[in-house]
């Protein structure tokens, strides 16, 4: 019983912290920042109806960290012109694959970009960028992630995994036509 409390318990804490993903769209014309405030740099000038992913409704100083769809970009918007239309679905289990066991420690990602696009992925606050058509790995701590891979043009996908020491993974960023 203990241990069921004690998942539930991290479980609840996690998807606090973390929230969850929605497609919205800016209300009027707004800057996307670098920071929640408006003492931070301006990264771009958002139209009115501009597409933005909202990686969690949980304000920093009024403002939501989101993702202009049209150019990938990460950042900050007023939380006041930002409206959700709908939920991000989050696929249950990992994002990454596990390749097998290793030597070192820390878990090693094998990360291919499938893609004629510039992939971001976002572990938890460690950024990573993917040139077009590029495999490699990566060394990361062991733990729980928030995972989200972003480019131009694409819905942004988003999910947790717990990345175990002594392992490697691998994951294959690529677009599905519908």
């Amino acid at each position: 019983m203990k241990k069921l409390l004690l998942v539930l318990v991290s479980f609840v804490v996690f998807s606090a912290l973390h929230g969850q993903s929605y497609l919205g769209f800016v209300s009027r014309s707004v800057n996307l920042r670098e920071g929640p405030g408006k003492e931070f740099n301006i990264l771009l000038t958002l139209n009115a109806g501009t597409k933005i992913f909202i990686i969690s409704q949980q304000a920093e100083n009024e403002f939501l960290n989101v993702i202009d769809i049209e150019s990938g970009t990460e950042g900050y918007v007023h939380r006041n012109y930002a409206k959700t239309e709908e939920a991000v679905y989050t696929p249950p289990g990992g994002i990454f694959s596990s390749t097998g066991h290793i030597t070192d420690e820390n878990p090693v990602l094998t990360i291919t970009n499938s893609t004629s696009k510039v992939l971001t992925l976002k572990l938890n606050k460690l950024v990573f960028t993917f040139t077009a058509g590029e495999t490699r790995a990566v060394s990361v701590h062991p733990g729980i992630y928030r995972v989200i891979a972003s480019a131009p043009r694409v819905i942004p996908m988003t999910g947790t995994d717990k990345l175990e020491k002594n392992l490697s993974y691998s994951w294959r960023f690529y677009l599905k036509d519908e």
